[in-house]
């Protein structure tokens, strides 16, 4: 099975693994990482999924390192991943048992727009509609190029039939003149 194989209409979706996102039809900016990831879940937009295949059955644990402020621990520690909310960064606390921090709060995460999006989206639509008035510019230039040259080509061969109808004409005349012009046949008897 083919990644984001059902994809139609959506846009911005990522999908790594073989038969991820199948269900995605019209969604846009999602992100599936994982081998059927996403696969019975229905068409969703604004979703990320790594390991999940939605059934109960996904990945029981994740590791991921780079995490924003994190020193990765080495050693029997548990460390809690947190995501400020604030500003999107994916942080650690350690786990109570370590008595390292207080306990990270669990709550459903909230459904929220992309930062930045509204503000970018002008901007790039600006330097469209710059390309695309260009464009419109250039087309309507070559419209008129092409009307000029079609009115002297009409006009030039307006000009030749003339010349064309004036010479046979001329041609029609010289040949009548000649006609005219010829003595009558002669009988010579010879005794």
């Amino acid at each position: 099975a083919v990644a984001l194989f059902n994809n139609v209409d959506g846009s911005e979706n990522t999908a790594v693994g073989r038969g991820a996102g199948q269900n995605v039809i019209t969604g846009s900016n999602n992100t599936y990482v994982g081998e059927l990831v996403g696969t019975l879940a229905a068409d969703e937009s604004d979703t990320i999924r790594i390991g999940d295949v939605s059934n109960g059955n996904g990945s029981l644990q994740c590791f991921i390192g780079g995490i924003y402020n994190n020193f990765q621990p080495v050693g029997g520690m548990v460390v809690q991943v947190t995501l400020d909310l604030a500003d999107d960064h994916l942080g650690w606390d350690f786990g109570p048992s370590q008595g390292g921090g207080l306990p990270v709060q669990r709550r459903a995460p909230q459904r929220r727009s992309a930062p930045g999006a509204p503000a970018q989206r002008p901007a790039m639509l600006n330097g469209k509609i710059g390309k695309i008035e260009k464009l419109e510019a250039t087309v309507a230039r070559q419209q008129k190029q092409i009307e000029t040259l079609t009115a002297q080509l009409k006009e030039q061969a307006e000009t030749f039939t003339a010349q064309l109808n004036e010479q046979t004409t001329q041609i029609q005349k010289v040949s009548n003149q000649l006609a005219v012009s010829k003595p009558a046949p002669q009988l010579v008897n010879n005794p």
